[in-house]
């Protein structure tokens, strides 16, 4: 059953057909609890989810491309800026990964606040050593790992027949989690490096604050010259909001909405083809954005420092009435264009100095763009042990496929992770719960108890209480999952080397 058919099943059980859009959001409020709760209820092997993991080795100045062979960086004492002689690489594919990780020089470590450019970093703290205009002894490394946004909980991960150039055989392992407290009780050196982890151990997550509010004007293009500013259709409506992004490309909550309309206001030549030029505010109406960084003056960092912002747009939202169609559905706002050749699908990111931004074509308020996901702002992170400094494989990237010219490189190891996801909220009425069938009527049952609660009617939500117990004990046998008694588990060697192997010969039937 799709978001509507539940509504309507509840509305039949209560012998109730509200017309107010008012009410009917509430019960879809209420369904997406019920349905949050029944998939926390059980460690259900449908709420599971598998995702490649990829770990990212040490950038050293051997990385550096058309440095002229110098490869060297350029720090400068009680500076916060970090120049290299040439382009890092890895810079050039993923710069947001290395945002949050470290960089270390002459023998202490800074935090990267953020990748300027393929060139460039800007560390959150200042420089404290001997200035240098060609500093070899650096590396940048990937320390934090940020757990997938849809991630509640760690199942498993794991080295999983990883090819290894060289080796005599597929190395294999899972990495096993440690507490915090376990961790410093071993006192395990937070920078050893080796080929492959064997732990995992979960740090404090990144906390990002929340977007406020955002102002709106409408840019219209002129009769001349002929390139419009957009292409907008004239008396349509827009609801947009935006949301903080930070290290790694993690994004906090959202704004307060606005519903823009685009008018017809005077007549030109080109009166149809519209833009919307948005403005970051604070909630006293301030501009959101960084100072303008000044190398020689800015020590420490300055209030919106590193903290981009991106724009999200409502799907479920008539275009024409400028009304929701009900719960609002959050879809990313990409960079696009009209032009099919210069058409870019990547998120639409907004510099920590900018204030203002523009929404132009419709071709970036597609209804395929990815979902924003809650996460209060709250994304966990785990440090393997002992840091991975080595890759499975180098990718090069050529220039209009000639590959003597090779852009750039990307250098990455992958284990798997298995993980409990969280689910994405129904606010369309063709949304699906991403359950088996036969629990989307317990999910008709929970909002039945909640309704009943709220209308101060205890007997009836006790009915459909006993109902979900009854129910949920049939489906356990069916979903949920548990260890085989016929077998025995499978071992790992032990100790701390940073080779643990699996003894497939520990893996066998019991009799």
């Amino acid at each position: 059953m799709n978001l509507k058919e539940l509504r309507n099943k509840i509305f039949t059980i209560m012998d109730y057909q509200p017309e107010n859009l008012s009410y009917k959001k509430q019960i879809d409020g209420l369904i997406n609890d019920a349905y949050l709760y029944l998939w926390m209820l059980k460690p259900w092997t449908f709420a599971q989810k598998i995702n490649y993991f990829n770990f990212y080795r040490d950038i050293i100045p051997a990385d550096i491309t058309g440095g002229g062979g110098s490869s060297v960086a350029l720090v400068t004492d009680m500076a916060r800026q970090v120049s290299f002689s040439g382009n890092i690489r890895q810079f050039t594919t993923e710069p947001t990964v290395w945002e949050g990780q470290i960089f270390e020089c002459q023998g202490r470590d800074y935090k990267i606040l953020k990748v300027v450019s393929s060139t460039e970093i800007r560390l959150e703290e200042p420089f404290r050593g001997t200035t240098s205009t060609s500093e070899t002894d650096w590396r940048i490394k990937h320390r934090y790992y940020a757990l997938p946004e849809d991630c509640i909980e760690v199942l498993s991960l794991a080295h999983r027949d990883a090819p290894v150039p060289g080796a005599k055989g597929a190395v294999r392992g899972k990495i096993i989690g440690l507490s915090n407290r376990l961790e410093e009780e071993y006192s395990l050196e937070e920078d050893r490096s080796a080929t492959y982890a064997d732990y995992y151990i979960c740090t404090p997550p990144v906390t990002i604050p929340p977007g406020e509010k955002l102002k709106a004007q409408i840019l219209r293009s002129a009769a001349s010259p002929a390139i419009p500013v957009g292409n907008l259709p004239d008396n349509t409506y827009y609801e947009l909001c935006w949301a903080f992004e930070t290290e790694g490309g993690l994004v906090g909550p959202l704004s307060d909405s606005l519903i823009i309309n685009v008018t017809q206001s005077g007549v030109l030549d080109r009166a149809n083809f519209n833009a919307i030029e948005v403005t970051f505010l604070s909630h006293d109406e301030q501009e959101i954005d960084a100072p303008t960084f000044a190398v020689d003056t800015d020590i420490y960092k300055n209030p919106y420092e590193g903290l981009r912002k991106r724009l999200y747009f409502n799907q479920n939202f008539n275009r024409l009435t400028g009304e929701r169609l009900g719960l609002p559905l959050w879809r990313a706002v990409v960079k696009g264009s009209y032009l099919p050749s210069q058409y870019n699908q990547l998120p639409l990111r907004t510099d920590d100095e900018s204030a203002t931004e523009k929404v132009s074509w419709l071709e970036q308020i597609n209804a395929g763009n990815a979902r924003y996901i809650e996460t209060d702002g709250q994304h966990l992170r785990i440090r393997p042990y002992p840091r991975v400094n080595a890759t499975d494989f180098e990718y090069d990237y050529s220039v209009d496929g000639d590959t003597s010219v090779v852009s750039y490189e990307q250098f990455f190891m992958q284990a798997e992770l298995r993980f409990r996801k969280k689910p994405i909220s129904l606010c369309s009425d063709t949304d699906v719960p991403d359950m088996p069938f036969e629990m989307h009527q317990l999910v008709v049952y929970k909002a039945l108890e909640d309704t009943y609660i709220k209308a101060n009617n205890p007997q009836m939500a006790e009915q459909y209480k006993r109902k979900i117990d009854k129910d949920v004990r049939a489906l356990e046998s069916r979903y949920c999952q548990r260890v085989d008694t016929f077998t025995q588990r499978g071992s790992f060697t032990g100790g701390l080397t940073y080779n643990g192997r699996y003894d497939p010969n520990s893996l066998r039937k019991l009799n």
